[in-house]
């Protein structure tokens, strides 16, 4: 296992420390990455380094490492190994979580990791549906931005989001209606424009049968293919709602995530 990754210091809105609690997601994101990419020692199979190891690759506490493998085992990127160190799994199939995109930014740069496109198949106003309306605090029917995107991992698509911003988001970043992808991401270009962090999220998942222009844009097969909705609310640190989203994955995942955008 040579050349492993570790977490890094960095400045600003997603600075990491040791007091950051959610400092288990930032080094699970190391490892996320490195499996879903079939990196040297993370293909399936492999074990992992063990706990006391890591804590000191990555300066933390064993607890904090084990947070991470737990959260890699709940995913099914990791399979248990009695007292010895977990293993890559054979098969995965994992949407990363806000959170979870956010500790990827942290370590990489970058919002996606290796592997991962996302395309944009959609950027106009609409009439504001009344179940996104009450989350960004708008009249039902009132002009917002929406935007139609489809994530890809290896060229097979495992995601599709439809993000709706209020237009105090979409006229500091005029570029959330093009249709083309935004460097950095499209919310973080309305937060820059508007000079704000982003404080908190929430994610609210639910299970349901898949449509069937869902199963066409997914490639799900099967009469009653299962998906998960996550409805997801990113608030600014003056209060404000700066995204509403649903998200749309394979799988039945019914959980609720709700976390700190910034240290």
């Amino acid at each position: 296992m040579e050349n492993e990754p570790t977490t890094r210091n960095i400045t600003g809105p997603y600075r990491d420390n040791q007091n950051n609690p959610s400092k288990f997601r930032v080094i699970a994101g190391v490892y996320r990455d490195k499996i879903i990419a079939g990196a040297k020692g993370y293909t399936p199979g492999c074990s992992l380094p063990p706990s006391r190891e890591l804590a000191t690759k990555h300066n933390t506490t064993r607890p904090t490492i084990e947070k991470a493998m737990q959260a890699l085992l709940a995913e099914g990127l990791l399979i248990a190994n009695g007292n010895q160190p977990p293993v890559v799994a054979e098969r995965f199939s994992v949407v990363p979580s806000l959170g979870d995109r956010v500790a990827t930014l942290r370590t990489t740069g970058k919002i996606l990791p290796d592997g991962e496109t996302c395309e944009v198949l959609e950027a106009h106003t609409v009439e504001c549906p009344e179940h996104i309306a009450q989350a960004l605090n708008v009249e039902p029917g009132s002009e917002v931005m929406f935007r139609r995107r489809v994530t890809r991992r290896h060229n097979r698509p495992i995601a599709y989001s439809d993000s709706y911003y209020p237009p105090f988001a979409y006229e500091a970043a005029p570029e959330l209606g093009e249709k083309e992808n935004i460097p950095g991401g499209a919310r973080e270009a309305a937060v820059y424009a508007l000079e704000q962090t982003q404080e908190e999220y929430i994610e609210l998942d639910t299970s349901r049968i898949a449509h069937d222009w869902e199963k066409q844009l997914l490639e799900l097969s099967g009469k009653f293919a299962v998906v998960t909705q996550t409805l997801r609310m990113v608030y600014l640190d003056d209060g404000r709602t700066i995204e509403a989203a649903v998200k749309v994955n394979e799988g039945s995942q019914p959980v609720v995530h709700r976390g700190k955008m910034s240290a």
